[in-house]
This record gives structure tokens, C-alpha cells and sequence, in this order.
């Protein structure tokens, strides 16, 4: 790329990353930036990051600044010396929403975004929706909460996936549109990281008086210098276990003093920078795009690959996502793409540098049926309710599901080219005949399979209805429908009483039934669906809420899980005002303290693991 062409993409994507509709990783960003830096020291889009790109509401009273980024530890240690600080503050580096929270005389009098660092978006009253930011604070004098607005991972795998690609996008989108649903920014975590009045003190003081006006601090650890290495090994590995999504670790000197000495560029503090997580990425071409038909008949594009080794993976296939995001990169044959691995497994598309191959167009019928199609929002859809490849996944969810291991995409695809098998109830009429007709199958062929089948004639309420495939109903909130109904007839009459079900669910599964009430009926015909017994348990543990943190010493996390659920009790992943224990492992890490500090927020009860034990013993002794 030439320099006059990297300038070019470095103000394209900072526009559209103060806009909240980022193309790039920060990653890809910050080697755009270093690439100019390297080529053109004195270039003066340099001076204009961080500076206004357009006209926004609020004006920080102070800049908002982007950090310096390192990605070796080594090199974080000599920024460190040139310093000459002997005390550091290390702090996750959360991927969230960056806000201001600007109060006069104990009252906020507006919440802003980053923006491009001088100025930001005014999201004050959808700022204060989130239940960790108040509208009135006890400190008299003007001050300026700097945090991040994010999202547990938990809360956003069980209320919103499904809806949007990740939870920074869900709390992003959100925020910054006056039509933005109200429940994401209610579900979200605000994490205080810094406090700013007129007369500065040193960082450690500001933290706990962020915990004295009742903020949730972001977690930190103070260091010495001669340990910052070593420390940042450790934090490196046990931040990553928090129920948040973070791209790395912040470092500040401590001293007010130190940081008013070293000063600022006209980019980033000089007493502060960012150690990013490393990930492996890799550049490849794309020769095409394929169009794979969910069984919810949803349209995802997938992008065929050159085959590269990635992180000791060969990939040669990633996903698009969707139709929004297909168009954003409107890939061309040819063109060359950025890859990494997200969480170290899924192949993901960082970037796409156009080319000049063939324009790649969306396919104007469904690949499978050749039915027409229909956009909604950023989704491509089949209109045919009997798409095949819609069908066919609708089995093999249905068999994976319910257990039937040995029905293999192989022989469910067989069935379903001979017309036995459209629809989960077919599999209770099909009969040793319909099997060994096949290719390959004979009498022992067929008896496993029928066998298998016959074990699912009865099934548990919250496996039925995973195994419906409803949108947006997955194991966990299938789980919760079921605890919180009767039996299977009350399943028409779910409402908003069910916790952690959000409307978005309630609304899809009421769509369902009114789409596929038919098959409902038909299954209930064939299968034999069993409530979910809650047996009467009295004890220490009946009727309360659990969340366990950090490793267990004597028994799996999992097993505990299950011992809580056995004794009356329910478990949760992240704590809720609804929490009544927080459960403390005995080798949990000096890293792992989000869940605590929002328990003490909540005023949840939290013990040891040892206390666990001994209430544990007690429920099993009264329920002998």
C-alpha cells in the first residue's frame, strides 16, 4: 500500500469506529497505524488521531486518549523504566463502551461516549438504564467517572445471542440509537477505571474512592517495577478467566505526580499503554462465497478459502456471518483476507483488502429449494417452510439432541432423499423395511438405529423443547422454560415470570407454536415428555441461588453444579440481584474478583468453599 492509501484507511476506519460501526479489528487498526509511523514519522493524519473527525454533543472536559500498545511483555518493561515509576496499577482492558460520567454537586449531568477522544456522543439517559450507574452520587465537587459499559459473556449467551453478532456490538448498537432496546443496556456492567476531580491524587487513593461512591471498580493490581514482568504473565492468564470479553491488560504509573512529569503525545498518555493480547492471523484469498441454509432457514455466507495454516490449523472456509456483514465487505473473487482465530478456535475474517476479481452476488433463490427469499434486517431468509437443507438440519438437531448417536448425517440425509423422513416425528414410524432398503444398511444396521430411536420416546421436558429448534431457545433458557412450567400443556403460556427469559425469546417461542403447532401435536403423539419434578427438599440449600468462582480444590465445578441442583437449589453463571451465595473456590486466583465485587455491590452473601461443604453435608443429612 502506498502511504497517501494507508492515511486513506486509517481516517475511513477511525470515522467508522467513532460512528460504533467498526469494519477492522483494533489489532488490524493499530498495525495500519504503526505501518504509517514506520513509513512517514511526520505524516499529519498522526496529529489528527484523537482529534474531532465531526461535530458531536458533548466535549470532554479532559481528552479521552487512545494508549500506546504493546504486544510483548519485554517491551512494556522498558516503557516502564523510561517512566521511572517504582509502583504500577495492571487493569483488564475490557471490550466494551467507553464512557464519561460528568456530576455536578452529586448529580450526573450527562454520560458520553470516546468518541474520537475530544468529543463524544451524549447517551446520558440511556447511559443510566444500566443499574451500575446512579443518577446522584455523595461528593459535592465536579467530577468525572471514566468506564466501561460492557456486558457478562454469560448474560449475553443466554439472553441475546442469536440476536447480535457479539455482546460489544449488542451494547454499542444499542446505546448510541434513540430506538435501542432498553433490556441489553439493563443487563450490562458499568466498571469504573478511573476518577478525575481538580485537584488529581495518586491512582491507588482514586480507585478506592471510585468504591466509596459505590462504583464498581475495575479489578487492579499494584505491582512494583522489578515484578511487572512477571505479574503481567500471571494477570495475562487469570484475567482471561473473568465472564467478560477483554483484548488485553492497561498498565499506569501510579504516581499523580510521575504523570503529570512524563506528560502526554498528542495520541496517548505517556504513563499509561495497553499490552493486546496476541493472536495468530494470516492473509489468504478468497475463491468464493457458498450460501448454508440453517434449519431455520436462515441464509449464512461462507467464504471459500486458499487453504492456510492458521495457529497449526489448515482453514480454508470462514464464515461471513450474515448478509449485513456480507455487504459491508462486498467480497470480490480474489480478494485478500486477514484471518484469526477467535478464543484460539473459530476461524474469523478480521479484514478484506478489495481487489478487482469478480464481484461475488447474493443469490437471488434459496441454493437448497430454489424458493424465494426475503431479507430482514441483516438477514437473508428461504420463504419455502419446506426448504430441504432447512429440513434436514431440523433432524439432525432433533437426533442430536434427544441422543440418537448412531443416526449420522449420512443416513438421515438417505431417508430424507427416499421421502421417509421430512419431520422429527417421522422417526417413530419408520420401520426396519425403510432402513435396509437402503445402500449399505442390512438387519443389525437397522436394529441399532431403531433400537436408539426407541429410547427417545421419552424424554425430559427442557430436551424436548431444545430439541425443537426454536430460535433463540437453547439448552439453558429451555432448561429455565422447563423448571418454570408444569408439564408439556403449559408450554403455550410461558410468560415474562420465567427468569432469565428475556421478551425477544418469549416472543419467538410463541411464533413458533403459532408456525408449527401441527408438529407439536404430532410429537406429542409419538413422545412421552416428562416434567421436570422439583421433589420437596427441605435444607440449607432448597430454593437458593448459586454462583461458584475460581477452582474448587475438592470436587469439579461441575459437580458441585449438580450437588446444588440435586439438593433444591438452582446455579447460575453470573451473579444477579437474585443471587443468594456466591461460592469462593479455595485455589481461585488473586485475579478472579469481578463476581465478588458485583456480589458485595448486591449485597450477596459470599463463602468459602469450605462453608459450601458444610451446608452441602447438612442439606444430604436432612434429606437422608
Amino acid at each position: 500500500m502506498t502511504i497517501k492509501s494507508i492515511e486513506k484507511a486509517i481516517l475511513h476506519h477511525q470515522n467508522l469506529y467513532d460512528k460504533g460501526k467498526p469494519e477492522i479489528s483494533d489489532k488490524q487498526f493499530d498495525i495500519l497505524v504503526a505501518n504509517l509511523q514506520r513509513r512517514s514519522p511526520g505524516s499529519p493524519v498522526l496529529d489528527q488521531l484523537g482529534k474531532p473527525l465531526r461535530t458531536e454533543k458533548i466535549r470532554h472536559h479532559t481528552s479521552m486518549l487512545s494508549l500506546q500498545k504493546f504486544y510483548v511483555v519485554a517491551n512494556v518493561e522498558t516503557w516502564g523504566k523510561k517512566t521511572g515509576e517504582t509502583l504500577f496499577a495492571i487493569q483488564p482492558k475490557y471490550d466494551g463502551v467507553a464512557l464519561s460520567l460528568r456530576y455536578e454537586k452529586g448529580k450526573l449531568v450527562h454520560a458520553a461516549t470516546r468518541g474520537d477522544g475530544e468529543e463524544g456522543d451524549d447517551v446520558t439517559r440511556r447511559a443510566l438504564l444500566c443499574p451500575d450507574i446512579p443518577k446522584r452520587i455523595k461528593e459535592r465537587r465536579s467530577v468525572e467517572i471514566r468506564g466501561e459499559l460492557i456486558m457478562q459473556s454469560t448474560v449475553f449467551e443466554d439472553m441475546f445471542e442469536g440476536e447480535f453478532a457479539n455482546a460489544r456490538n449488542a451494547v454499542a448498537g444499542n446505546l448510541m440509537r434513540r430506538s435501542g432496546r432498553t433490556d441489553v443496556i439493563k443487563a450490562c456492567s458499568f466498571f469504573a477505571y478511573d476518577l478525575l476531580v481538580k485537584k488529581m491524587f495518586d491512582f491507588d487513593t482514586r480507585m478506592k474512592a471510585l468504591g466509596d461512591l459505590k462504583f464498581m471498580p475495575t479489578h487492579t493490581a499494584f505491582v512494583v517495577s522489578t515484578a511487572i514482568g512477571e505479574k503481567l504473565n500471571t494477570f495475562s492468564e487469570s484475567f482471561r478467566e473473568f465472564d467478560y470479553a477483554m483484548d488485553g491488560l492497561v498498565i499506569k504509573v501510579c504516581s499523580y505526580k510521575i504523570q503529570e512529569a512524563v506528560g502526554y503525545t498528542a495520541h496517548h498518555p505517556r504513563w499509561a499503554c495497553a499490552l493486546k493480547f496476541r493472536g495468530e492471523t494470516a492473509r489468504t484469498t478468497i475463491l468464493d462465497v457458498t450460501w448454508q441454509v440453517s434449519r431455520n432457514g436462515t441464509l449464512t455466507p461462507v467464504a471459500e478459502l486458499d487453504p492456510v495454516d492458521l495457529d497449526g490449523v489448515t482453514i480454508s472456509r470462514a464464515t461471513l456471518h450474515h448478509l449485513g456483514r456480507f455487504k459491508m465487505f462486498a467480497p470480490r473473487k480474489g480478494d485478500i483476507v486477514m484471518l484469526a482465530r477467535r478464543g484460539g478456535v473459530i476461524p474469523h475474517i478480521e479484514a478484506i483488502e478489495t481487489g478487482k476479481g469478480k464481484k461475488i452476488k447474493v443469490p437471488k433463490v434459496c441454493p437448497s429449494c430454489e424458493g424465494s427469499l426475503r431479507v430482514e434486517k441483516d438477514f437473508l431468509k428461504c420463504c419455502e417452510p419446506e426448504c430441504d437443507s432447512a429440513l434436514i438440519r431440523k433432524l439432525r438437531h432433533w437426533a442430536n439432541t434427544t441422543g440418537m448417536d448412531c443416526w449420522g448425517p449420512e443416513v438421515i440425509q438417505a431417508l430424507y432423499d427416499a421421502g421417509d423422513l421430512t419431520h422429527p416425528d417421522d422417526f417413530y414410524e419408520l420401520g426396519h423395511t425403510d432402513i435396509e432398503r437402503l445402500d449399505g444398511f442390512g438387519m443389525d444396521s437397522s436394529t441399532a438405529l431403531i433400537e436408539e430411536m426407541e429410547k427417545t420416546r421419552e424424554m425430559p421436558l427442557d430436551t424436548f423443547i431444545t430439541a425443537l429448534g426454536i430460535p433463540l431457545i437453547g439448552k439453558t433458557i429451555a432448561k429455565r422454560i422447563a423448571k418454570a412450567i408444569p408439564d408439556i400443556e403449559s408450554f403455550g403460556f410461558v410468560d415474562m415470570d420465567v427468569a432469565g427469559v428475556g421478551q425477544s425469546r418469549i416472543n419467538a417461542l410463541r411464533d413458533w407454536i403459532i408456525d408449527q403447532g401441527d408438529l407439536l401435536e404430532r410429537l406429542l403423539d409419538v413422545v412421552d415428555v416428562i416434567p421436570i419434578v422439583r421433589p420437596d427438599i427441605e435444607g440449607p440449600l432448597a430454593g437458593k441461588n448459586f454462583v461458584f468462582t475460581g477452582r474448587l480444590s475438592d470436587m469439579e465445578r461441575s459437580e458441585a453444579q449438580h450437588l446444588v441442583c440435586k439438593y433444591g437449589g438452582d446455579v447460575a453463571g453470573g451473579v444477579t440481584k437474585t443471587t443468594n451465595y456466591l461460592v469462593v473456590g479455595d485455589l481461585a486466583k488473586d485475579g478472579q474478583l469481578t463476581k465478588r465485587n458485583k456480589a458485595e455491590k448486591y449485597g450477596v452473601t459470599i463463602i468459602s468453599e469450605t462453608e459450601f461443604a458444610s451446608m452441602l453435608a447438612e442439606a444430604m443429612t436432612e434429606n437422608e
